[in-house]
């Protein structure tokens, strides 16, 4: 399974996969979804955040309400 992205065909107006694109989807989903940055960093295989700086900015905002709550531990 390997090579999964050479074996496919392309369609016609389908962007084609690129897999640090699905990396990084993946990756944010993770943050998104809340789960803790360890379990991120250790899936991601990096040993340190420098290494997932560059998804950084596909992140979203978080309301400073909520931002507040989580801070607070709500």
């Amino acid at each position: 399974m390997t090579n999964f992205l050479t074996r496919t065909k392309p369609s016609d107006g389908v962007p084609r996969l690129v897999m640090g694109r699905l990396r990084s989807t993946w990756l944010v989903g993770l943050f998104q979804s809340r789960v803790p940055i360890t379990v991120i960093v250790a899936a991601a295989g990096v040993d340190t955040l420098h290494g997932l700086s560059r998804i950084l900015p596909f992140l979203g905002g978080v309301p400073a309400d909520e931002a507040a709550a989580l801070l607070r531990g709500d």
